[in-house]
């Protein structure tokens, strides 16, 4: 009964730690290319990246903190793409150490939308489960 009940609890825990999909440079830039229409792009985007878990890894451009709360890590992610890191202020530990040009990989829910004025750039909600 001990292991049924063990069982249970390690299924019910599993649920709480999503995981996420990695994704490339290449991929986005090839998911939101100029080649393509703007109706092509936002839909490609709905599809595979906005609101979803992803594991995005890139080097470090920059580190602030929030205008309100919380941390960006601005990473380049390759390819011109540029995606800003948001962190809560709890996980300060998580961002204080790094450095320009440190290889960072982060992990959370994809905005639902990008902008591109100097490049394409995104933001990804790192914040704790």
């Amino acid at each position: 009964m001990k292991s049924i009940v063990l069982a249970a609890a390690l299924f019910t825990l599993s649920g709480n730690f999503a995981a996420a999909d990695t994704i490339t440079a290449k991929e986005i830039a090839a998911g939101i290319s100029s080649g393509k229409t703007e109706l092509e792009q936002e839909s490609w985007w709905d599809a595979n990246m906005g609101g979803r878990l992803h594991e995005i890894s890139g080097k470090v451009a920059d580190v602030q903190a929030g205008t309100l709360s919380g941390y960006w890590v601005h990473l380049d992610i390759g390819k011109g793409i540029k995606t800003m890191c948001g962190f809560e202020t709890e996980q300060k530990s998580v961002v204080q150490s790094l450095r320009k040009g440190d290889r960072f990989t982060c992990k959370g829910k994809v905005s639902s939308t990008w902008t591109v004025v100097f490049g394409p750039s995104f933001n990804v909600d790192c914040s704790a489960p």
